[in-house]
């Protein structure tokens, strides 16, 4: 997808998401806003309301970033995604949906008809970090 600005959204303390915007950052892809909640337990990530992912997301959006990715996988980003997309005008990038995306691209399986879950199951195959 070209993605160069990133908006973060996670559940995850300050701390954790310093160290994933500096991975983002190694592979050239600077993050342009982000937002989390401060959680720092595995169960207290499955609390975070879609209503919440939602206004983390559009508070990110004003940054005008390439995509937006919503990482953890205990979050219910792949629900809302598509709406989102919709009404923001930029790709979400659940994590948990990345990497299904990912495995049915190793797979060979065609994808189009998960597309209403968001935009990355219409892109074509790509390699993902050709230039890692």
């Amino acid at each position: 997808m070209g993605v160069r600005r990133l908006g973060l959204v996670t559940p995850y303390t300050r701390d954790v998401q310093r160290k994933i915007m500096a991975n983002y950052a190694a592979l050239g892809i600077e993050t342009v806003a982000e937002r989390h909640s401060g959680r720092s337990d595995n169960f207290s990530f499955a609390e975070v309301s879609e209503a919440e992912i939602a206004a983390m997301c559009r508070e990110v959006a004003v940054a005008r970033p390439d995509a937006i990715a919503i990482v953890c996988t205990n979050m219910r980003g792949p629900l809302i995604a598509p709406e989102l997309e919709q009404e923001l005008g930029i790709p979400i990038l659940d994590s948990v949906a990345f990497t299904l995306w990912g495995c049915l691209d190793v797979m060979e399986v065609d994808m189009l008809p998960l597309r209403k879950f968001g935009r990355m199951f219409a892109c074509p195959p790509a390699p993902l970090f050709a230039s890692a």
